[in-house]
């Protein structure tokens, strides 16, 4: 096993408190998602524990220790150096992969939520593959799908919000999820779809967080990911721009 972990070196110019830049000024550090607020989980390919090529770990940067695992060798996906954007990402055969979270309450019951994806279909779309989201084979929970006719779906027990069908290969930012009131799809900072509901997390919902496929490795997607972020409140409109303008000079997507 081995660490993969790509880290800035340091320079005598790095100093406690920020970046002292030509000429002494202080230069505040680069926005990371290690700054949105209610975070709960964020997953960035640079940070996994592999064997050879195999993900045996996606490790959580937020801090909250919800690092995520396969259930078994089978279903570990692939480390891509040069992935998405020509950053590291990790490879989901739309087979068998999947990472998961180890707890059963990665999520609980808020009031809202976000799931935010760098992602790219990675081959052959798999109709209702599951590229992110939260249960086992519970219906009622929440989760992001591919379908044939479109790129991402957020769906629950009854709601479908479908995003208005854009067949791409391309990389893309996804933002999904809810504020209490509706659901979402965004693509970047663009409004997709949106769907009016007043109840969308319930005790259905304390299952496993799961990228690739369900929590047992059904319904598995074929798709490539650099990043992934899980927020337990659906994004305020800083929070939004300020991460499309974090993935734009990473991915440039």
């Amino acid at each position: 096993m081995r660490r993969v972990a790509h880290r800035r070196p340091c320079t005598g110019a790095h100093r406690r408190g920020g970046f002292r830049g030509i000429g002494g000024g202080s230069v505040a550090p680069a926005w990371s998602p290690a700054q949105l607020t209610n975070l709960r989980g964020w997953y960035r390919a640079d940070d996994l524990v592999v064997s050879g090529a195999e993900v045996t770990q996606w490790t959580d940067k937020s801090g909250n220790a919800y690092h995520l695992t396969p259930p078994a060798a089978t279903n570990r996906p692939t480390f891509e150096a040069a992935g998405l954007g020509g950053k590291p990402s990790v490879r989901f055969d739309g087979t068998d992969d999947v990472l998961r979270s180890a707890t059963n309450s990665f999520l609980g019951t808020p009031a809202g939520y976000t799931i935010a994806l760098v992602m790219q279909e990675a081959g052959a779309r798999v109709a209702n593959a599951m590229i992110a989201g939260y249960g086992v084979l519970t219906a009622a929970a929440p989760r992001i799908r591919q379908q044939a006719s479109v790129t991402v779906q957020l769906v629950n027990a009854t709601l479908g919000v479908a995003s208005a069908g854009i067949a791409t290969t391309s990389p893309l930012l996804a933002v999904c999820g809810a504020d209490g009131a509706s659901q979402y799809v965004y693509y970047g900072t663009t409004l997709r779809d949106s769907d009016a509901t007043t109840s969308v997390l319930t005790g259905a919902v304390s299952q496993v967080f799961a990228l690739g496929a369900m929590g047992n490795a059904t319904l598995p997607s074929n798709i490539r990911i650099a990043e992934a972020i899980v927020m337990t409140a659906w994004i305020t409109p800083a929070e939004h721009s300020a991460l499309a303008a974090y993935v734009s000079a990473r991915y440039g997507v």
